[in-house]
């Protein structure tokens, strides 16, 4: 297995010139993960993650990420959660909602999920 300094390709003044440009959270921590293992080949990645505040495991992730993808694949960092927007069936049973407790016909949550499910077909669970 070849050591982490040959396999990073940026200087360690390039990663330091990069850290100071970025502007995210998410990219300056794998950044500082790149730099300590440029300026110390053999620190574990249990080391680094008590540095960086990460685990282990994380770090292990983005270092494949690296050797994958360079730079790039490293700070590549995919959004979560929904991806398309509140369909227009359930912003049309919102509008409906709403005017049902305006009118008074609604007063409690449990009300609101029997409306819901009754007149648009959509379910919700109560929090225990």
């Amino acid at each position: 297995m070849a050591r982490k300094e040959k396999i990073i390709k940026e200087s360690k003044e390039e990663l330091q010139r990069m850290l100071k440009k970025v502007k995210r959270k998410e990219e300056y921590v794998r950044l500082k993960m790149l730099v300590l293992f440029k300026e110390r080949p053999k620190m574990s990645y249990k080391e680094a993650s008590e540095l960086i505040g990460y685990s282990d495991r994380q770090l292990k992730r983005w270092w494949k990420k690296y050797k994958e993808g360079g730079i790039e694949g490293l700070l590549e960092i995919k959004k979560r959660g929904r991806k398309e927007g509140v369909s227009e069936e359930k912003k049309r049973a919102v509008e409906d909602l709403k005017e049902e407790i305006r009118k008074g016909k609604i007063k409690t949550i449990k009300e609101a999920k029997e409306y819901l499910k009754r007149e648009h077909g959509i379910e919700y669970s109560l929090p225990h």
